[in-house]
């Protein structure tokens, strides 16, 4: 009798083990603002260290925390703007991206955020989006949760981006794709009457 109310005892222990497990309390919530002109980067850890550096018309975040040392590396998740489409070369228009990088020999490693350029003319940053390890998602305006996507489901860690949705980066309506070859197509015809007309 007593062996099996240890048994019992145990397989209840076992079950309420499973399901509370199954929905982790973040040990880390960092949220990147790039909705302002510099990015505004908040984190809820004690021994978060935190570098803004503005290089070549980009915002370069660093974040360094030890929550990040036994975290795998080698994925990178690019922000992409709705609707953006590969060139001919498979490359997609980039606005952001992060990525958990070694530093170096001895650095700890450090979560990388880079802006979208203030400036449209300093250039534009595209990727190849079925690179393995390269994770391409569309900005939404809003708060989006990168940690997943970058450590996996149960890392414990939450990363919030929210970044802004560029208008000078949209897709055409397909009306006004119409519209234009239709305009096109109109001169097209109108140059090739004229010099008909011209011989």
């Amino acid at each position: 009798m007593k062996l099996l109310l240890v048994n019992i005892t145990q397989l209840c222990s076992a079950i309420l083990s499973v399901l509370f497990a199954a929905t982790p309390i973040a040990a880390l919530t960092i949220n990147i603002n790039d909705l302002t002109a510099r990015p505004v980067v908040t984190s809820d850890g004690t021994d978060t260290r935190i570098e803004i550096i503005t290089e070549l018309g980009l915002e370069r975040v660093r974040i360094f925390d030890p929550a990040f040392n036994n975290l795998p590396l080698g994925k990178e998740v690019f922000l992409i703007e709705p609707g953006a489409v590969s060139d001919d070369h498979g490359l997609t228009l980039v606005s952001d991206e992060i990525c958990l990088c070694a530093p170096g020999l001895d650095g700890p490693n450090g979560l990388l955020f880079e802006s979208d350029p203030a400036e449209p003319t300093i250039g534009e940053r595209r990727v190849n989006c079925s690179i393995i390890g390269f994770i391409c998602i569309p900005e939404t305006g809003g708060p989006q949760n990168v940690a997943d996507l970058l450590f996996g489901p149960n890392s414990g860690i939450v990363i919030n981006i929210t970044s802004d949705v560029s208008e000078g980066h949209e897709v055409p309506e397909p009306s006004t794709f119409f519209l234009v070859s239709i305009g096109l197509m109109a001169l097209l015809a109108h140059d090739r009457l004229r010099k008909q007309n011209s011989h």
